[in-house]
């Protein structure tokens, strides 16, 4: 049986190119860009869909906010008063 029969050079060419594109694609590591959401992002986009109980995450968001500003109102009266 001659060499040749068996080892055909295309052949052979065919699948090194084959093994080094294996090769290169399982060496890329691509890491896919997640960003990371506060708790208060979360739940504004979730007060902001259309999902079953949706208005009233918007509204506790809404009344957290109220809350905020009214405790930031009396730090500042206090912060106001002489000592």
């Amino acid at each position: 049986m001659s060499v040749t029969k068996w080892f055909n050079p295309y052949r052979v060419v065919l699948y090194a190119i084959i093994a080094l594109d294996l090769v290169v694609s399982g060496c890329s590591h691509q890491q896919a860009s997640t960003k990371e959401l506060t708790e208060r992002q979360r739940d504004s986009l979730i007060g902001a869909s259309n999902l079953v109980g949706a208005p009233v995450v918007a509204r506790a968001l809404k009344e957290s906010d109220r809350a905020a500003a009214s405790a930031s109102d009396l730090n500042s009266q206090v912060d106001s008063l002489p000592r």
